[in-house]
């Protein structure tokens, strides 16, 4: 529908768009296809949002990302942009401010590119000290062998008998969370096992836990790598005794 928009008059003084309403209706994808004004009603939203930094209803900011880029190309014109839409109908429930946008461009929003995210599963062992079982809320949280308290969400189809079962012992169980940057998204539990009244954690071969914690089957030449960072025994014990001091801090301020 949009490629039929035609370009009608440029006036001259500043760059001045007037555009004639499409020939005829084109169907887009299942039957949808949204109006000229739709679009614009949006783009404007989008552009003041540019300004006020009221968040996009698009939570990916993809639609945000591509307007700004708009905007910023329109700045090698003229360092204001300023969109109005006169629709040729009136759009219920929008008022005439709505369809106004005006942006300096020099001095619109940053936006933070998306940051690339991988899911990582691996398996923690730990004290299961509570689990919630209600419908929508299935949480267990349990204290790691370090010390560190963990709350993980259950995920469907693990019963709620099981997680119950869990409560008040020792446990294993696999994890899988989502990693966007430095931070992690709150794990969900994948798979859980209660261990033995004596809390062991059952044997595994080397093979078994390298494959659990995808580590590489090749393993690094360790001696090569700490004598690139350490080159004398010197280094080495100040490296030793910083270590040392660290962790006796760690534990005075606990």
């Amino acid at each position: 529908m949009l490629a039929s928009v035609r370009l009608r008059r440029v006036r001259p003084g500043s760059a001045v768009l007037e555009l004639d309403p499409p020939t005829s209706l084109q169907v887009g994808l299942d039957g949808i296809a949204p109006s000229a004004d739709e679009v614009a009603v949006e783009f404007i939203h989008e552009s003041n949002g540019l300004i006020t930094g009221e968040p996009s209803p698009d939570r990916t900011g993809t639609v945000r990302r591509l307007v700004r880029q708009v905007l910023v190309d329109a700045g090698e014109i003229g360092s204001l942009a300023e969109i109005a839409l006169n629709p040729v109908r009136p759009l219920a429930g929008l008022p005439k401010a709505a369809l106004v946008a005006t942006v300096p461009i020099k001095t619109m929003t940053e936006i933070e590119e998306p940051r690339a995210t991988e899911r990582r599963k691996r398996k923690v062992v730990g004290h299961a000290y509570m689990v919630d079982v209600e419908p929508g809320r299935e949480r267990l949280r349990m204290k790691l062998t370090d010390g560190r308290d963990l709350t993980l969400d259950v995920e469907e189809g693990i019963s709620p008998e099981s997680v119950k079962s869990a409560l008040d012992h020792a446990v294993e169980v696999s994890i899988e969370e989502e990693l966007g940057g430095p931070t992690a998204a709150r794990p969900t539990m994948t798979e859980l096992n209660v261990l033995p009244p004596a809390g062991r954690v059952p044997q595994r071969t080397i093979v078994e836990l390298m494959v659990e914690q995808g580590l590489p089957a090749n393993r690094p030449d360790y001696q090569a790598l700490a004598t690139a960072v350490w080159s004398t025994d010197e280094e080495l014990a100040e490296f030793d005794e910083y270590l040392r001091e660290m962790r006796q801090s760690e534990v005075s301020s606990a």
